[in-house]
């Protein structure tokens, strides 16, 4: 009868599960052939909005939509680890919306399909069709064929591909090989955008009080000496005579009030004024701050720099009296400008023309890096400025809305933030500021000279007046017509990069569903799909009394229909109309990242190295030089791999099995005897060997597998999508070279740093439970107080520690300076330069950010207190009463009673 109820409870559980199981709708009608896509980003409306379109127009097809092909990572930068698995595991979308730049990498890989012979084969079609138009014409066919044979020429015109319908540059960015890989959706370009109220307060203008942006670098940020044997000697703080034999301080044009920035052998750097020129190899500084001293190495061998006071960077910036940002006149990174856009400025190039050789060292582009550290350095260190930029909003609280930032470059979609939050904003964009170099040798000019910026591609004044096109952006004819060079030369006035998405089909792809993936791919490139997700969009702005902005598409003829829909229009914002047309000018002038198997690698390259310059962890070149050799040892593998014999994961996964089963074998053989139980304890026995199975299988299928193929991998050169090739214990070897891999030594050496948080943790909780454990007055209250913040909001205790560590208001280091531990922390990096810079930026520096994690995590020690307390009133009172009888002293019974009582507790 047991049995039997087993067996029926079993049957019910199944069909309960098999009735809950989620099932997909089924069609009405002919079967539909389902096609998957994974967008970049999470699913929004705009996406659904189109896909039901699509469906309406090919109703043979049905779309799902799936998650983010790539985990949107730093600035940007996505990781694929799901695309990937999808890829090598046989069950991936059939279509992808992906970041051009990276295309190339899986194209090399054979991941993706090559679109030309589908291209190709779509023209020959309309060009067929057309043909039989004309023939039926010619002939005098009936009315209602010939207008059949237009409607469907009609049709194969809205949705075919052609390459010169598309920007150049967003074309051959997918391109590979002579294969095209991908058809780009969207596209952005990058201007500099500047604050016009800014500008005007502070002397940047014409007679008419018009703004006037930088044209060059060197108006951006002119250091005017640069020295590494400066002596300096402090005089009670207040002022500073500085020695160098190797400035001429004079013959620079140094004048009194000009920044000077020290750097100090940690990277620490100290900003303040030139007081005056004593002799063209002497001058006198002072503090920048009035709050504070001066705060100067008396020490021969000093790095200092001195930057001009009327620099654009300079000028616009502002601080307290305590030396806090509070606003930044401009900022290298903020937005997106990156390296690449820096280093083509000054006619650098990443990659050799045969794409074999990375030239990330390029003195040109070690010149680029050069000039940004030093904007970061002449307003007192990066350290400084992002210490300052942790206190940026998003939304309607940007920094450049609320006068926090001067001058910026970002892309075409910050427009859209404008419309929403800041139509009537004075603002104004222009083409990036680019070295003198490029125009031909041009010095700088003060600013009361700078050159008029009429004509130039905004053709419009900050105040929003319209230019001679009527209020109507325009179109560049090069551009358009697909006669644009992608590579412009180094020289010119203009310059910008251009990147964005393309719809790209994965090369498993079953061969069933090639045509509905081409098909969608179609529809979402085309003005019809294009502007269903637009309209979508632009409702929900008119809803919530928003102007809407569209961006800029790699699509021609999209892009010409949007604008004309939804710029081109009474009462759209001047100066927003005005900013699109900058970007829409500056298209001719675009390069885009260099097409590489390892682009990524690259892109990854260009951000470490500005880290490590900007940190003054090494110099620029250095920097570059080290990781240059990164990407070039990922290129040689790629290029030339290592040659071995193939790793088969067949032989691997029987020989976990056959384990597996010894190891069942065993435990059964060894728990044989516990069979010839009584009846009761032997069903207790398969109860808790049931009720462990869950957990078993677990381990074995989703962690013990995992563990012993990773193990495998490393010893073979594995990227997923290739056969794996075995090469020994060259992956262990290249882990402990620094020169190969930098970061594994140092990872360790933080996992070490803050695993002392484990014990720490331990100790603080323990000695909480120990105060609550006396018997006092009022002590729940004083326990619910210390468990309080172990049940906190994760969100809520972020806000409160994001505050507390903040480095321009945080109550850390309001502390410091109330107890006068500010003072010392200055005389230690005065004295020894430990590296500390007041106010210390306790989330971004890397002497402090480890330590400010593990005062978090001692945030929740409420919750082992719990345990501790729990464990604390089990010890037995007769064995303290009869220790202290001994003459224990309270330390003695500390470890010779509770710790050994506590055991159990602290092994759990």
């Amino acid at each position: 009868m047991h049995r039997v109820r087993v067996v029926i409870v079993v049957l019910v559980t199944g069909v309960l599960l098999w009735w809950l199981y989620p099932k997909r709708e089924a069609d009405r009608g002919e079967k539909r052939t389902e096609v998957t896509i994974w967008f970049n980003g999470p699913v929004e409306g705009r996406q659904l909005a189109v896909i039901d379109a699509f469906e309406k127009a090919f109703p043979q097809y049905r779309a799902i939509l799936g998650s983010s092909a790539a985990r949107t990572g730093l600035e940007g930068e996505g990781n694929p680890q799901r695309l990937m698995c999808g890829i090598a595991g046989g069950v991936p979308p059939e279509v992808v919306e992906y970041d051009r730049f990276a295309v190339c990498q899986w194209a090399s890989r054979k991941a993706f399909c090559d679109l030309n012979p589908l291209i190709e084969r779509d023209q020959r079609e309309l060009d067929d069709a057309r043909r039989q138009l004309a023939k039926r014409q010619a002939d005098g066919a009936d009315a209602a064929s010939i207008e059949q044979q237009r409607r469907r020429v009609e049709v194969l015109k809205a949705y075919i591909v052609r390459p010169e319908d598309y920007y150049p540059q967003t074309w051959n960015e997918c391109a590979w090989q002579g294969g095209q890989y991908g058809v780009p959706n969207y596209m952005d370009d990058r201007v500099l955008y500047y604050n016009a109220d800014l500008l005007v307060q502070n002397g940047f203008a014409n007679d008419k009080e018009e703004p006037i942006p930088p044209d060059t670098w060197e108006q951006v940020c002119r250091k005017r000496v640069d020295v590494s044997d400066a002596t300096i000697a402090t005089r009670e703080g207040k002022t500073a005579r500085v020695h160098s034999d190797a400035a001429d301080f004079q013959a620079a044009g140094v004048r009194p009030g000009d920044t000077v920035s020290h750097i100090s052998e940690s990277g620490v750097v100290t900003r303040c004024l030139a007081a005056s020129v004593e002799s063209p190899h002497d001058l006198v500084l002072r503090s920048a701050y009035s709050g504070r001293d001066l705060s100067l190495p008396d020490r021969p061998g000093q790095h200092i720099k001195v930057f001009d006071q009327d620099s654009y960077a300079l000028r616009l910036s502002r601080w307290d009296d305590q030396g806090r940002m509070r606003v930044v006149g401009f900022e290298p990174q903020h937005g997106n400008g990156w390296l690449y856009m820096y280093g083509w400025m000054n006619g650098g190039e990443f990659l050799s023309e045969d794409g074999l050789r990375c030239t990330l060292d390029d003195p040109r582009i070690v010149e680029a890096l050069q000039w940004t550290t030093d904007v970061y350095d002449s307003m007192g260190g990066v350290q400084d400025v992002n210490a300052f930029k942790k206190s940026f909003q998003p939304g309607a609280q940007d920094p450049f809305f609320i006068n926090q930032i001067a001058l910026f470059i970002n892309g075409d979609w910050f427009l859209r933030d404008i419309g929403r939050y800041a139509r009537d904003m004075k603002f104004g964009t222009y083409p990036a500021p680019v070295p003198a170099a490029r125009l031909g040798g041009r010095a700088s000019c003060p600013p009361s000279s700078l050159p008029d910026h009429a004509g130039q591609p905004n053709g419009r004044d900050a105040q929003g007046s319209e230019a001679a096109d009527g209020g109507q952006v325009a179109r560049s004819s090069e551009t358009e017509q697909g006669g644009q060079d992608a590579r412009p030369p180094s020289e010119g006035r203009y310059f910008t990069w251009v990147a964005g998405f393309a719809y790209c089909i994965p090369a498993t792809c079953p061969p069933d569903k090639i045509e509905a993936a081409w098909a969608l791919v179609k529809f979402l490139s085309s003005v019809e799909g294009g502007m269903v997700a637009n309209e979508h969009d632009a409702q929900r702005e008119r809803g919530q009394g928003r102007v809407y902005v569209p961006r800029l598409a790699a699509s021609i003829p999209f892009n010409r229909r949007q604008l004309e829909a939804y710029v081109n229009i009474p009462g759209f914002p001047e100066r927003v109309r005005a900013g699109l047309q900058t970007h829409v000018d500056m298209l001719p002038y675009g390069r885009f990242r260099p097409v590489s198997p390892e682009g990524k690698k690259l892109w990854d390259a260009q951000a470490t190295s500005q880290d490590l310059a900007w940190n003054h962890k090494y110099t620029p070149a250095e920097a570059l030089r080290r990781q240059a050799q990164q990407v070039q040892q990922a290129l040689d593998r790629f290029y030339s791999p290592p040659q071995g014999p193939r790793l088969h994961w067949s032989p691997l996964i029987w020989l976990y099995l056959v384990a597996l089963s010894i190891l069942a074998a065993t435990v059964y053989l060894r728990h044989r005897p516990r069979y010839r139980l009584p009846g009761y304890l032997r069903r207790e026995w398969r109860v808790g060997v049931l009720f462990a199975m869950p957990w078993i299988i677990g381990f074995v299928v989703l962690s013990g597998g995992p563990m012993i193929f990773s193990a495998a991998m490393s010893f073979t050169q594995y990227d997923v999508l290739s056969p794996a090739v075995f090469v020994g214990a060259q992956n262990y070897a290249d882990l402990m070279a620094p020169a190969k891999d930098p970061l594994f030594l140092k990872s360790l050496g933080n996992t070490l740093f803050m695993a002392i948080g484990v014990p720490l943790g331990m100790i603080v909780g323990l000695g909480l439970a120990m105060l609550l454990d006396t018997r006092v007055r009022g002590m729940s209250v004083y326990r619910t107080l210390y468990f309080l913040p172990a049940i906190m909001p994760v969100v809520a205790a972020s806000v409160l520690w994001i505050w507390v560590f903040n480095a321009q208001n945080g109550l850390m280091n309001w502390m410091l300076h109330l107890t006068g531990i500010e003072a010392i922390i200055d005389w230690l990096n005065r004295r020894f330069d430990v590296g500390l810079k007041t106010p210390i930026s306790w989330l971004t520096s890397e002497k402090t950010s480890k330590p400010a994690l593990i005062i978090m995590g001692l945030w929740g020690a409420g919750a082992s207190m719990i345990i501790w307390l729990a464990g604390l009133k089990e010890v037995p009172t007769h064995l303290y009463e009869a220790a202290a009888l001994d003459g224990a002293g309270p330390l003695r019974r500390f470890f010779h009673i509770t710790l050994p009582m506590l055991t159990p507790y602290i092994l759990f």
